[in-house]
């Protein structure tokens, strides 16, 4: 091969990750224009709250503690609404708003996909499987709900550009910036008004930032320096929201988020047969009362018998249930870390590398209509109809079916070998590993966390990119055994 050619060739492989990112680009903003924003049950509160910071100011001094069990404005962080009521205010019209809201979701997901490439480049050092991580965590859920009215699309895309940053920066054993940090502060902060569980899971979110200030080895001076400017943003957000929630409403708290959340799943605890609600508490009578068939609306109704039996306002209300919920996994760890297997449902395998099962998603949400039915209904339609194209669709399901709960067990069982191998083979652990390691935890301690409490697939996209890094390295080391042990 000649250089020119050589130079022709690294050219084209230089343009291809571009030309990937348009088509993805290109697909995300077709599928708004042709179906427009879409939205879900969830959808309609936060149009409510964002009309209600438009059209009312009595809720920015007073939260209703005393007027509604569950307070739209202590329950939901305003970060989200407040986007929805920006777009509102500038466009005037909130047809053309909610296009403008699905449309910066859209830039800040696409520059999380990106991210999760630059990650994948550093840490598999191929760029094929690279962008293979990054296909697949933009065709994952994450196309589906870029497009909804909902959190999900900006926290998810948020937390994934706030994990992948340090890890990066880690890898390359590159300095962080001022400017860096700050930006990171304020976009965690905001992270955190959109979705209040962004508190806990800057928690998750910590051990990475801690490992890139350590190994940047700079002094020490700089390095508190930097911490401050990562930290302060994060410190006003959340300290400015409960003091402002203490002024308001004369209890100390950044959300009552607890509420209908945590009583889950307790209820379905409860209805396997273990006696969760068997104290003597407003909570525990209202769930004797109330619990026949052991579902969300029952849950429902507990919480808001809290309020209109026996007067318990939202903060008291949340910290019950968390009290519940808390005490029920001291008690009972085997019961709730069942139900957090039970939890963790096939949906959630299937975002790895699966993207038949996710299109199926994203076309029953966009057009009202499942593109396909159910695998029994598929294998009974193939037999009467005939149809090769079923044929086709059912061996491409099994095919990726196949790809997700191999990938998915891969990155379950192979990362700690793969440790325990480094291990041995050393003190210490090789950056690489001690990346997929940490890349690994996340994971499965946000999934798995959430599993124990309450997980939908739309909640795993924030995460989702750790997993799929971690299930490429290990395929990649098994590869390499076994093209070693081949020759």
């Amino acid at each position: 091969m000649t250089a020119q050619s050589m130079t022709a060739q690294q050219g084209q492989k230089a343009r291809l990750p571009g030309i990937l990112f348009m088509i993805l680009a290109l697909a995300k903003v077709s599928g708004l224009m042709f179906f427009g924003p879409l939205q879900q049950p969830d959808s309609i509160a936060y149009l409510s709250y964002a009309h209600t910071i438009l059209t009312d100011t009595g809720w920015l001094s007073d939260g209703a503690m005393n007027d509604f069990a569950v307070p739209q404005t202590v329950f939901r962080t305003f970060g989200y609404p407040a986007l929805i009521a920006a777009a509102g205010f500038i466009t005037g019209k909130s047809g053309v708003a909610l296009y403008v809201v699905v449309a910066i979701q859209l830039v800040v997901s696409l520059f999380a996909t990106v991210m999760v490439y630059r990650l994948g480049l550093v840490l598999l050092r191929n760029m094929n499987l690279a962008l293979l991580a990054a296909a697949a965590h933009a065709l994952s859920v994450t196309i589906t709900y870029d497009q909804h009215i909902l959190t999900d699309s900006l926290f998810n895309a948020l937390c994934v550009i706030g994990f992948t940053t340090p890890i990066i920066g880690f890898l390359q054993k590159r300095p962080p910036g001022p400017w860096l940090l700050l930006g990171l502060g304020i976009m965690l902060g905001y992270a955190c008004l959109v979705r209040g569980i962004g508190l806990y899971v800057l928690v998750f979110f910590a051990p990475a930032y801690i490992a890139w200030f350590v190994v940047a080895h700079e002094q020490t001076a700089k390095t508190m320096r930097g911490v401050l400017l990562l930290v302060l943003p994060l410190a006003i957000v959340i300290g400015g929201v409960m003091s402002w929630n203490t002024w308001r409403t004369g209890y100390t708290f950044f959300t009552t988020g607890a509420q209908y959340v945590l009583i889950q799943p307790l209820v379905k605890i409860e209805g396997r047969g273990t006696k969760v609600f068997d104290g003597d508490t407003p909570l525990d009578k209202l769930a004797q009362k109330y619990l026949k068939t052991y579902e969300y609306k029952e849950a429902v109704q507990i919480t808001e018998a809290l309020f209109t039996e026996y007067g318990i306002n939202a903060y008291d209300s949340a910290k019950m249930h968390s009290q519940k919920y808390f005490s029920t996994l001291a008690s009972q760890p085997g019961a709730v870390l069942y139900h957090g297997v039970r939890n963790y449902e096939e949906g959630l395998v299937h975002q790895f590398f699966n993207v038949l099962d996710n299109a199926k998603i994203y076309f029953k949400f966009a057009t009202g209509v499942k593109p396909w039915p159910g695998t029994k209904e598929l294998w009974q339609r193939a037999r009467d109809e005939r149809n090769p194209l079923d044929i086709v669709l059912i061996l491409g399901l099994a095919i990726l079916r196949l790809v997700a709960w191999s990938s998915f067990l891969v990155l379950l069982i192979g990362v700690p070998v793969v440790v325990i191998r480094a291990l041995r083979n050393g003190i210490s652990l090789p950056a690489d590993v001690l990346a997929i390691f940490y890349c690994w935890g996340l994971y499965f301690a946000y999934s798995f966390g959430l599993s124990m409490i309450h997980m939908v697939d739309r909640f795993l996209p924030a995460v989702l990119a750790a997993g799929l890094v971690g299930s490429l390295f290990v395929w990649q080391q098994i590869w390499r055994i076994f093209r070693k042990n081949s020759h």
